[in-house]
């Protein structure tokens, strides 16, 4: 889950110039190790197990409304910013969590603040002037330069060194491996680099680019969605790439940004990786990122500073939605007043996962069934490490925001305070990645649940301690986030034809869908863009 789009152009730069730069068994490691560090996990399973398990009662109250947000997650909270801005009051949020954010909350202790998942956002397309805005209402971009490109805070973008690769028993910068590479895999490495840089830059006969964000202003030629019916690892094999050192960087770039594994990702969202990010700044290179100690959660703060606290129900589990005539009615259970509450809404904004509608009762379980089995989600690991003391340094490239580890399950670690301003710092927060994609994304879950919070801390350290011998003498604290449905997969014809599809059925169910299920990738941008979207067609209708 690290940016790799922009070093791209380095790394072939680089190569160009003749410049060489420098599953453990699923989960539970069979090295029976002996755990001294505290250690936690964060935990809101319970509350959606209650859709599966619990007997809801009937409402014993009615609230009547003009709008309706299901989900505070990032599409949830773009809808209420947009709602909000447009100087509209009367709505309501109901979350399940404690609290706001989806998949980009974030928790902090005593040394900083960490992410919990989502943990950074690429610059922007330079033609998404929606988001451009958002980012220059919250200083994060702070002006323009006379070519009118944006200048961001240079305070949120990620500072130098900013990724490294452990590989062949050594650190190298960047996460290309370079240092044993031969000169042929190096020279089928830059044709793959120029053939994404061609991508990047295609248009069809729409004038739409190939690949684009959000994905909707994408180009619609048969050519350009050719490729997500097929895998990436079938792309790679049709056009001739087989370096070893080059199919690695492709897995590892799939399971990065989607939590699958280039075998079962639709070559179009692989390639979109690549070639759907075409930014320009004054005072950054293309492929920079933006990024907090906390992670989105930065950005997910951003929109709550529009959104009224009264306005959001948390700890509300929905479990009854129907479309009537001229209203919507949905049934939710608040746990803190241990009750269930009707709702009548006459538009409803739907940001919640699909998955969820599975349990609901009412009429719109009917229009979704049909798509249930079709999709399916990426389960992860995420842990935050706390340090009580620097590592010792090793062979190579210094500690850098994003570690990656070559060859092991996980995406390696994130340096969650590597955006303080500290020149030597004491501590440190180490954020770990992990995908559970090496079995089908339902036994992943099932894997991941049967292991207690030792064993599952026991299998991420076996990985570290093959780096970093001293971690152990150095660790205070380990807390875990497992992620059963993280994210949407973006498997074969997920992105057009099954989306599509989909979409097409669901624009007449008269509830308004805004989650990022509905692009087929887990992206801030896309969940930006549906839920803003979808407040933009409420308030279109009030016009």
């Amino acid at each position: 889950m690290s940016k790799k789009l922009g070093r791209r152009d380095f790394i072939e730069k680089a190569m160009l110039s003749g410049v060489g730069i420098s599953m453990l068994p699923y989960l539970l490691s069979s090295c029976k190790t002996t755990i001294n560090p505290a250690i936690s996990q964060v935990d809101n399973s319970q509350k959606g197990h209650l859709l599966r398990d619990f007997k809801f009662p009937e409402p014993t109250s009615t609230i009547e409304i003009d709008t309706l947000i299901l989900g505070a997650g990032i599409s949830g909270l773009s809808a209420a910013y947009s709602l909000s801005k447009s100087g509209f009051s009367d709505y309501k949020i109901l979350e399940l969590d404690d609290f706001p954010g989806g998949n980009s909350q974030s928790r902090s202790n005593a040394v900083c603040a960490y992410p919990l998942g989502a943990h950074y956002l690429p610059i922007v397309n330079n033609h998404d002037q929606e988001l451009i805005s958002f980012l220059r209402e919250h200083n994060i971009i702070v002006g323009f330069d006379e070519k009118g490109l944006p200048r961001y805070n240079e305070q949120y973008l990620c500072a130098d060194p900013d990724e490294r690769l452990f590989c062949d028993g050594i650190w190298q910068e960047g996460l290309i491996p370079q240092i044993t590479t031969s000169a042929s895999e190096k020279d089928e490495i830059k044709r793959f680099l120029h053939q994404m840089q061609e991508f990047k830059a295609r248009k069809g006969s729409d004038n739409k680019y190939y690949f684009d964000l959000p994905l909707d202003l994408s180009s619609q030629d048969a050519e350009a969605l050719l490729p997500d019916e097929i895998t990436m690892a079938t792309w790679m094999k049709d056009h001739g790439y087989q370096s070893p050192a080059l199919l690695w960087y492709v897995n590892y770039c799939c399971r990065d940004d989607y939590g699958t594994r280039a075998d079962e990702t639709s070559a179009w969202a692989a390639i979109h990786y690549f070639a759907g990010r075409k930014s320009q700044a004054a005072n950054a290179e293309s492929d920079a990122v933006l990024t907090w100690p906390e992670g989105n959660n930065f950005l997910a703060n951003c929109l709550l500073s529009k959104i009224p606290s009264a306005k959001i129900s948390l700890n509300s589990v929905v479990f009854h939605l129907d479309v009537q005539e001229n209203l919507v009615e949905v049934f939710y259970y608040s746990l803190l007043e241990n009750k269930s509450i009707r709702v009548k809404a006459k538009n409803c904004i739907d940001a919640l996962p699909l998955f969820v509608h599975k349990k609901f009762s009412g009429n719109i379980n009917a229009a979704l069934q049909p798509f249930q089995n079709t999709i399916s989600y990426a389960p992860w690991l995420v842990a935050n490490l706390t340090l009580n003391g620097a590592l010792n340094k090793q062979r190579g490239a210094t500690m850098a925001w994003d570690n990656v580890i070559m060859n092991d399950q996980s995406l390696g670690y994130v340096n969650a305070g590597h955006q303080l301003l500290q020149s030597r710092p004491t501590q440190y927060v180490l954020t770990y990645y992990k995908p559970l994609c090496d079995v089908d994304p339902k036994t992943a879950r099932q894997n991941a649940h049967s292991l207690n919070n030792e064993e599952l801390t026991a299998s991420l350290l076996d990985e570290l301690r093959k780096v970093h011998a001293d971690l152990d003498e150095k660790l205070t604290s380990v807390e875990l986030k497992l992620w059963g449905h993280a994210m949407i997969r973006p498997t074969v014809n997920a992105i057009w034809k099954e989306r599509l599809e989909r979409n097409k059925i669901l624009q007449s169910s008269g509830i308004h869908f805004a989650h990022c299920d509905h692009s087929g990738v887990s992206l801030f941008e896309e969940a930006f863009h549906q839920g803003i979207n979808a407040a933009k067609k409420i308030m279109e209708a009030k016009a």
